[in-house]
């Protein structure tokens, strides 16, 4: 015989009817069942009795405290964190495909070799966090009903909250994202001065606006990057890959304009 769920246990799924509007709910989660989760990913982390992988597909975790939590190697597909605090967090080597990360504390978390595709940071705080070899590339939750269609699942509308996937208005000031794969990924308007992007594969990403003072994009992959008004001040381009970049409008530490003759 299998064995049974505990009561106390977050269900796997949800029902929901074939006409509902909504084909893939997210399931509400209380900080307590959030906290015995945590634990018993702790034991599967140590290879404990009793421990069990972090499985959280689909679920509700806004505004809930993570605080230096280690989920390293969990699954979180399509989760929201909406608002939530996860300052400290270690997510290495985790699922987090399309997840919601708007508006949450990420300081000083780690992301690295972490799956981040699809993923909504807009307004999200990730000053010293870091995201080495991560996968930031283009990507859409898709679920399917019971009548067999699809649907493009994307986060709940908040207003003045981005809604689009990527990292705009985001705060990655000192963020390490060295090697990552960020293709046409969004950072416009984002806060990323002293952000590590060495050898980063972000060719077409758009950093319209951005704020990349002192970041490092050594020997980085930004062809076709749009860095329109971005300031660059101090910003390291060695043997960087500027095909086709966009540099038109920048604030760079070249002087403009006339100069005045002594």
């Amino acid at each position: 015989m299998g064995s049974r769920r505990r009561p106390d246990e977050p269900k796997a799924r949800v029902h929901v009817e074939p006409n509902s509007p909504c084909p893939n709910q997210l399931i509400g989660l209380s900080q307590a069942q959030l906290n015995e989760v945590m634990q018993r990913h702790a034991l599967f982390r140590q290879s404990l009795p009793g421990g069990r992988r972090a499985v959280l597909a689909g679920y509700d975790l806004s505004g809930l405290d993570l605080t230096g939590a280690d989920l390293s190697h969990s699954d979180l597909t399509g989760s929201s964190f909406f608002a939530a605090n996860l300052s400290g967090c270690r997510f290495d080597c985790a699922t987090m495909y399309a997840c919601d990360f708007r508006e949450a504390n990420l300081e000083k978390a780690s992301m690295i070799h972490a799956d981040l595709r699809g993923c909504y940071f807009g307004g999200a705080v990730l000053i010293g966090a870091n995201l080495f070899e991560a996968d930031l590339r283009a990507g859409a939750h898709v679920t399917r009903d019971k009548r067999g269609d699809f649907h493009v699942v994307a986060p709940q509308d908040r207003p003045t909250v981005a809604s689009t996937p990527g990292f705009s208005g985001a705060d990655l000031t000192n963020a390490t994202l060295a090697g990552v794969i960020a293709v046409k990924t969004d950072f416009s308007e984002a806060v990323m001065r002293g952000c590590k992007l060495v050898r980063a594969h972000i060719r077409g990403a758009n950093f319209t606006g951005t704020n990349l003072q002192d970041a490092d994009f050594a020997q980085a992959d930004t062809r076709e990057a749009c860095f329109r008004g971005a300031v660059i001040s101090g910003a390291n381009f060695d043997y960087t890959n500027l095909a086709g970049a966009d540099l038109q409008d920048v604030l760079s530490d070249k002087p403009s304009g006339r100069l005045l003759e002594s």
